[in-house]
C-alpha cells in the first residue's frame, strides 16, 4: 500500500512489491525480503533441490530409517522398498524364506548363506 502498511499480493515483494517472487516446489516468498521459505523435502536458496539422500522433512532434518538398502521419500521419509521386500521401513522379505516370485511359489535354487 502507499504506506507500506499492506503485504505484497502472492508472487511479489520489495518495494512497491516490484519484485517477482522465484521460489520452486511450492516454497512461500517473505513479502520483504524475496527469501524463499522451503516445503518440507526441498531445500536451497530458491528450493529447487530436494533433500540429501538420507534425509527428509522441512529443513530436511529428518533422518529416514529404511532398511535393505531402501530409499526414503524426501518430502515425508516413507520408504520406497526395493524389489521383495516391504514393511514401513522395507524390513520384511515379501516372500517367506526359500520362495520367489509374484505369489511365493517358486523355491530359490541358491544356497540360503549366499542370499540376502
Amino acid at each position: 500500500g502507499p504506506v507500506c502498511a499492506q503485504p505484497c499480493s502472492f508472487g511479489s515483494f520489495g518495494i512497491n512489491c516490484s519484485e517477482e517472487c522465484i521460489c520452486r516446489n511450492g516454497g512461500l516468498c517473505d513479502h520483504i525480503s524475496g527469501q524463499c521459505q522451503c516445503t518440507a523435502g526441498y531445500i536451497g536458496e530458491r528450493c529447487q533441490d530436494e533433500c540429501p539422500v538420507g534425509t527428509y522433512g522441512p529443513q530436511c532434518a529428518h533422518k529416514c530409517d529404511c532398511q535393505n538398502g531402501a530409499k526414503c521419500y524426501h518430502i515425508n521419509g516413507a520408504c520406497l522398498c526395493n524389489e521383495g521386500f516391504k514393511g514401513p521401513s522395507c524390513q520384511d522379505r515379501f516372500c517367506p524364506a526359500g520362495l520367489y516370485g509374484l505369489i511365493c511359489d517358486k523355491y530359490c535354487p541358491c544356497k540360503e548363506a549366499n542370499t540376502l
